[in-house]
């Protein structure tokens, strides 16, 4: 088989394929800081941590110090197969250089644990993250282990797949969006087509910025799997660099701006009272950078009303969904998360 090799930095991504108002700064998950330690599972933390103003949720089982949810690492072992090396993203440490990262480990997609959770800051909507396998379900899907088959079988003829699926949740914890992000695909007829996803990829969030939304839910899901028990396939992924954008109070259709097109959507929608009070005392506020949280603006409600009437209808505007390039074949490795890609490493 052919391992394709594309150089595709995050940073460019970031600066050319998210909307100008959520470009400069991410979640990178430098802090908190680990100091000389390797990872952070849990041990030490009160069942959650804090990153950029957003909030990961942990949990940690004293009796078998074992963990599920969100644990941060600094780990580069690209090689070593296996349990024991859970903490280290396959292309060897964090996007575009970092040095920590976050890993996710879905226990609950194995029948033992949580599913990662991100509640993200007041007002905030999500734009892109990088997403990467980790070493240990990329050598696992690519060579096979004690519990989880080689990806495309004997013959590599499986349509084999692992799906991270994040979910957009409201206040309740209801589903109001999804994303699918395949972290390894053997379905192709052409079996040159297959991959495993080796680099870091940035991932357009954007389609997941619902007004509602409050938090992310990130759940994995493998063809090879065990029942009720769950998936056999390492239920592990790493992401670094999430990109956030805080959205003013009155922008409805979440272009970052308040403005005339709010106005329009509020209209035409039928929406209520006070939600035409927020736009009249936010017109003209801009967002803020990615991540930054400050309150917006309070412009004069008058000159909304006068720019309104020399606009006439506006047009909606949705954000770009940018799809994440240098997907590719790989072959076929055994207990990690490393395949196919060299996009950042």
């Amino acid at each position: 088989m052919t391992t394709h090799h594309t150089q595709l930095p995050a940073l460019l991504v970031l600066l050319l394929g998210v909307p100008a108002a959520a470009r400069g700064g991410a979640i990178d998950f430098e802090q908190p800081a680990l100091g000389a330690a390797v990872f952070e599972n849990g041990q030490n933390w009160p069942g959650e941590f804090a990153a950029g103003g957003a909030v990961l949720n942990n949990a940690y089982d004293t009796r078998f110090g074992s963990w599920s949810g969100w644990a941060l690492s600094r780990a580069t072992d690209t090689t070593t197969p296996g349990f024991t090396n859970q903490y280290s993203a396959w292309p060897g440490g964090g996007a575009v250089g970092s040095v920590q990262y976050a890993v996710a480990y879905s226990g609950a997609d194995v029948g033992a644990g949580v599913a990662p959770v991100i509640t993200l800051p007041a007002g905030a909507t999500p734009v892109s993250a990088d997403i990467a396998n980790t070493t240990y379900a990329a050598l696992s899907m690519q060579t096979g282990d004690q519990f989880a088959k080689a990806f495309g079988g004997p013959t590599g003829d499986d349509p084999d797949w692992f799906l991270l699926t994040i979910n957009a949740l409201d206040a309740a914890g209801a589903t109001l969006a999804s994303l699918p992000f395949y972290l390894a695909d053997f379905r192709p007829a052409d079996n040159s087509q297959d991959f495993i996803r080796e680099g870091w990829t940035t991932v357009d969030l954007s389609p997941l910025g619902q007004p509602a939304s409050v938090a992310l839910e990130f759940r994995l899901t493998s063809s090879d799997n065990a029942g009720g028990n769950g998936m056999n396939t390492p239920a592990y992924f790493a992401l670094d660099n999430l990109v956030l954008q805080t959205t003013p109070p009155g922008d409805f259709n979440g272009d970052g701006l308040v403005d005339g097109a709010d106005y329009a959507l509020w209209r035409n929608t039928a929406g209520p009272a006070e939600e035409l009070d927020l736009w009249r005392a936010n017109f003209g506020a801009p967002s803020p950078p990615a991540t930054a949280l400050a309150a917006a603006g309070v412009p004069e409600p008058a000159a909304a009303c006068v720019l309104l009437a020399s606009l006439g209808p506006a047009l909606l505007r949705r954000r770009p969904i940018n799809v994440p390039s240098g997907t590719r074949r790989t072959d076929r490795f055994a207990t990690d998360s490393r395949f196919c890609f060299h996009t950042t490493r």
